[in-house]
This record gives C-alpha cells, structure tokens and sequence, in this order.
C-alpha cells in the first residue's frame, strides 16, 4: 500500500495562479523544433469598429521579428461559438451541476478568462458600477466551457481560482470592494481643507479649498497593484495553449507613466520600474490584457470628487493620464483598451468575440540562446483598413530555476514534475485526468472527511515496446482554502510491472487511485488532483467542493458516490477501507454508462437529535431530459448512531440512452418538511458511442 502523508506545515500556499504571490512562475517556454525556436503567435485583426475580420488567409499576413521578414511554419483559424445564455441543460435549470471535474476539453474548447480587480486602483463609489458590470458578463457571455478566474490586488484579497461554477463566480463578485485613496488633486485640497478648517474654525464645502497642481503620488499601493498584476500576466502566459484574456478593472493611476525618472523620488523612480517590467511580460506574453476603467466617460465632476468643486483642468488631466496608461498596457499585451466611454458591457462583449476568432501564426526562429533576450514581432495584414491586434515580442526563456522548483508546494519526496504539475496556473493536459470529491461526516461527528476519486486512461502513460511502464506513477490530492493554502493532502507512488495481465489491464482500462482527506471544516475548498509519469506526462485537474456544516439542520445528507460494474474492471492502486464496506465496487468518476451496467449507489443522512428515534425516508429517484421520473426507490429507516447508509443496486438496463438525473433525498416521516438531499447528472450511451 502507499504511504500517505498529510503534507501540512503551518501555511503552505500552492501559489494560486502560481506565483501570483511569490514570483515563482516560469516564463512561457516555446517549443523546440529540429534546432530552431518556433514561436506562435495569436492574432486578432480588428475592423473600424473593431470587429473580428473573418476568413483571412495565410497569404494575408506578414511577420517580422527584430525587422527581418518570417516564413509562416503553420497557420490556423480559431473559432469558437459565441455563448448563448439561453441555452441550459435540464440539469443545469433544476439547479443540478456535475459532480465531476476533467481537464479533457470538448473538441470545441472554450475561453478562459482571468479577471483582475485592481482594488487598490479603483475608487470605492465605483463598487457597484464593478459589480453589476461583471455581474452581468458571468451570466450572459460566460459559456459551460469556459473557465473563468477573479482576483483582487486589494486588502479584501477577493479569490476564486479557475472555475465554470457561476455561483462560485458570483459571490465573488459580491465581495469585491474598490479601495483606491483620492486622486491628487482630491487628496491635497481635502487634506489642506481639513487643516484650514482646523485651524480657523470656519466649516462648509469648498471652505479653503485652492486649486492644487497635480503633483506626485503615494506609489506604495500602486507598485503593490502592479507587482501583483506582473504575476498574473506571467501565470496566464506560462498556462499552455487555447483562448485566453485577462480582464483589468481598473483606473490606473493619475501619473504620467513614461519612462522619464527627471525629478521623481524614489518611490516614483520604483514605480516606473514596475510599469516597464510588466509592460515586458505583457509583449513576451501571449495572453492579451483588456484594460476596462469603471469611471466611464466623465468630465471628472463624478462620484470620486464626492460632490466638491474643483479645478476642471486638473481633474481632467489626471483622467488623460489614467487612460492613456491603460491604453499602453493594452497596446503592449495585444488587447483592446475598454476607456472613455460608457458602454462598458460593450467592451466586454467585443472582448468575447476576440476571444472566440484569432488567428494562430507559428513560425521558426534562429534565435535559440535561452538567454532571455526580448525579440520584438511585427505583424502586419494586406485587408485594406484592418487592424492587427498581437503581442509586440517574445523572450528565449533561461533554464528554470531548481530552487525555484524545489519550493514549490507539495508532497515531500515527490518529484518536481509532480509538483509543477500541482501548481501549474491552469490545469495541464498533458495526461487526461478525472475526480469526484465526496464529504462525509467522520466517525464520532468530529471533523469532515473527504473521499477523492482519481482516475485516468492508461494508454497515454509512458508504455515500452514490451508492454511495461518505463516510469513509475505518482498521484497527489490536496485540499486548497482560502487563496491557496493548503490544509491536507494525500500521495501515491507506484510502477507495476509484474504480473503483464496487470499492464495489460492498466493499458486498455486505465487506472484509479482513492484518496482520503481528513479532519476538513465546513467552508469552500479546492480539491486539486495532479498525476505524473516521467519528465514529459503530466495531468492536473481541479474539482470545487463545498463543504455544510451537518450539524446544523435537524436532516443533513453527505454527497453522493457512484460505482458501477463497468468501471470495476479499472484497476484500483489502493481501496477506500470506508467505501469498501458499503459499496460493492470502488468508487468511479465516469458519468456516462452503457445500458447493460448497473450502478452502485452510496449516501449517508445524519440525523443530529440523538434524542428522538425518528423514521427517516429515504428515497433515489432518475428524472429524463424531459423532466419525467423513470424510476423511485423508497425505504424507511430510523438512524444507527446517527446516520442513515442510502445503499441502492440501480440497473441502467431499462433507461433509453439519454440525458438524466440523479436524485437521492431524505426526510422525517413526522414531518416532512424536514428534509436534505442530493442531485447529480448522469448519461447512458449507446455501445457504439462509447
């Protein structure tokens, strides 16, 4: 059996987004190809109005790195449907969501989206202004297949990692705060004001207000906004393929963000520093940034000067310069700024369409010194009054730091493979990988347990000519809160060789690996699943859990687990003692079956007043497509220590292939009111769809 070590020393923080915290993250690595460095590049072009130009040919472009013409090595169109918030499945409408996590895409992938709130950048009267806009993208054009992440550089440090779960998604939203302080010209008349007012008694608005020049900022919180947003910008270029942006909310700062250091103190000398080092990352980048500032088109008389009277002139220039910054950004990451106006969901629908049709260049390179160089890129189109919108350059990566590597969180012992594997900004495809989470109460009501199911397909793992795994296979499961610390795990190492019938088994169905977290409080967590087989075959995948707290409504239910025939013939790397006394296979991820298997079906229903002996019903219950029931299975039960064991043989041989739902409740027979339940979705195919 493997050991399982729980992993927790004080606070460990898998570095969400990687190094969003800690810098840690690598720069993108370009791959190699015969000698030579092959660059892609992803291009959006634009027309006057700035809409997606379709159906442009290889010969429409040209590229040129550090002014000398490019041959194009491969050229591809992406596009993707655009999201219809119409379109819910049943599952979806009733409130039912998948009980299963995959980083297998769809052949028609979706867009990933990382928004920044730049908390300490936005004033606090534009929180709501923030908060409906986002509020409004995450419902309307955010699809089933996109992934979408919120982060906040302010204090309130507002989190939730790469999700689809809109609900996650929302309350984030609802959380987030602008903190940004005054403007200069707000803050020293205010501040000389009070001192006025102070002093000579006199009180009112506008009492000794002066018409102050703009002069120089407090740069702390804006070099910590931007330290911030550098990792991110690294963290969304380091991700691997597919449709990516990250959208900025933010106003920048009222402060003329060139180069030029003549007259600045040291703060604003750090601060211009800051500026060109993400100004860097955002041209090697190949992640477009959408800067979107809640202020909106406005004279300056808005809801930041507070009602007061000051010079028009001043505040004015302090909106040019915030926009013009942000305009830059997006110029050198190769996005479309969202300023100076007012329909800001406009903006944001146009950054959905750039993100659902580019073009993807890719061309070799001689430049192959892994020196960290920046190489500049200039793409240009023949269409007559089109606009190319790319990064402006790319930089050679110098090897990855083995210190770096060797800090990264995970279990001891295990390989640095594993553990970039872990921490990697988005979940890595590399091995595809499957995990469902279920959370029990434990034994004695003291503390949650959390069974995890893991399991991947076996013919994509490292195979010899003879049939042996020529490296063996490490699997981890960890338990993320807050912004990425991590409060237990579980590892697993192994590499079967002997007997072949075991290889051969592994290669044709796979295999599974159950893991168990314990002594996990009530709260949201992020169950994150990663297996490593050798330098080169890696998979990671995340998996939301929301834990209650069962004891704080007279019925609770745990989640639900499935097993099914079928899927027993996966090799199991180590059972769940618990899940093996109640079930009659090993728990599964897989959500679609064939007709001919049968389910095994496992729940438990915690009754929290010891005191009165109550009959309990149970039931499970498959709902169609088409909302009509096609099975009920009911029992009454009066608890045994506490828990009722929902235990169900359901055969899928009388269900039409199709869409269905899962649902298993329970309730007082005295009073029926008093209930708790579960739902999940699942789905027969037919055998030659399998």
């Amino acid at each position: 059996m493997f050991p399982r070590p729980v992993f927790v020393t004080g606070v460990i923080v898998v570095a969400v987004l990687v190094a969003i915290e800690h810098a840690q993250t690598p720069q993108p690595r370009p791959q190699f190809r015969s000698g030579v460095e092959y660059v892609q590049v992803d291009v959006r072009v634009v027309d006057e109005k700035g809409e997606p130009v379709h159906d442009l040919k290889q010969q429409d472009f040209k590229v040129f790195e550090d002014g000398a013409p490019q041959d194009l090595k491969t050229f591809s169109i992406v596009d993707l449907p655009l999201p219809d918030p119409s379109a819910r499945p049943l599952a979806a409408s009733l409130g039912v969501k998948p009980d299963v996590a995959t980083n297998v895409r769809p052949a028609e992938r979706g867009r990933t989206y990382l928004i920044v709130f730049d908390a300490l950048l936005v004033a606090p009267c534009q929180t709501l202004v923030v908060r409906k806009l986002l509020r409004e993208f995450i419902e309307r054009s955010v699809g089933p297949e996109d992934l979408v992440a919120i982060v906040s550089t302010g204090l309130d440090r507002s989190f939730q990692n790469f999700t689809n779960d809109k609900s996650r998604l929302l309350a984030i939203v609802g959380s987030l705060i602008g903190q940004a302080p005054p403007g200069p010209t707000v803050g020293a008349a205010q501040d000389v004001a009070g001192r006025a007012e102070r002093a000579t008694g006199i009180s009112g608005k506008g009492a000794g207000r002066p018409n102050p020049p703009i002069g120089d900022v407090i740069m702390n919180e804006p070099r910590q906004a931007l330290l911030r947003l550098l990792g991110f910008v690294q963290a969304m270029s380091a991700s691997g393929d597919g449709s990516k942006a990250i959208i900025l909310v933010s106003e920048s700062v009222p402060f003329d963000l060139t180069f030029n250091t003549e007259g600045l103190s040291s703060q604003g000398s750090a601060l211009l520093s800051d500026v060109q080092r993400v100004s860097t990352a955002a041209r090697q980048g190949n992640v477009p940034i959408y800067p979107l500032s809640p202020r909106g088109l406005t004279d300056g008389a808005d809801c930041e000067a507070d009602g007061g009277v000051f010079p028009a002139i001043d505040l004015l220039q302090e909106i040019r310069l915030q926009e013009a910054n942000l305009r830059a950004l997006a110029d050198d990451a190769g996005g479309v700024p969202i300023v100076g106006t007012n329909d800001l969901s406009g903006g944001l629908r146009r950054v959905v369409a750039l993100s659902s049709y580019y073009y993807q260049l890719g061309f070799d390179s001689s430049n192959t010194k892994a020196d960290g160089k920046v190489h500049r890129i200039v793409v240009s189109v023949t269409r007559p009054g089109a606009r190319v919108v790319s990064r402006k350059g790319y930089a050679v990566p110098r090897p990855a730091d083995a210190k770096a590597i060797a800090a990264l969180a995970g279990p001891p012992g295990s390989s640095a493979e594993l553990r970039e594997s872990l921490n990697a900004a988005l979940p890595v495809t590399d091995l595809p990988i499957s995990v469902t989470a279920a959370a029990f109460r434990q034994a004695g009501g003291k503390g949650i347990s959390a069974a995890v199911v893991v399991e991947t397909l076996g013919r994509d793992l490292a195979w010899s000519p003879a049939g042996v795994l020529t490296m063996p296979i490490e699997l981890t499961a960890v338990a993320l809160e807050g912004r990425g610390t991590i409060k237990t795990g579980d590892w697993g190492r192994m590499q079967p060789t002997e007997p072949a019938e075991t290889s051969a088994r592994v290669r044709n169905f796979g295999l599974r690996w159950l893991a168990r977290l314990d002594d996990l409080k009530p709260g949201r967590y992020q169950i994150r699943a990663a297996i490593s087989n050798g330098p080169s075959k890696q998979g990671s995948v995340w998996y939301d859990l929301d834990i209650p707290d069962f004891s704080k409504t007279p019925l609770a239910m745990s989640d639900v687990v499935l097993a099914s025939v079928v899927a027993s013939q996966r090799l199991t790397l180590r059972p769940d003692k618990v899940l093996a006394a109640v079930l009659p296979a090993p728990a599964t991820t897989l959500r679609q079956f064939l007709p001919a298997d049968a389910l095994a079906i496992y729940a438990e229903v915690y009754d929290n007043d010891p005191q009165l002996v109550r009959e309990i019903e149970t039931s499970v219950v498959v709902i169609d497509a088409k909302g009509e029931e096609k099975s009920r299975d009911v029992k009454r039960q009066t608890a045994t220590d506490g828990v009722v064991r929902i235990q169900l043989r359901l055969p899928l041989a009388k269900l039409e292939p199709g869409a269905y739902t899962l649902a298993v409740e329970a309730r007082q027979t005295a009073n029926r009111a008093i209930s708790a339940g579960r739902a999940l979705p699942f789905q027969i195919v037919d055998a030659g769809n399998k």
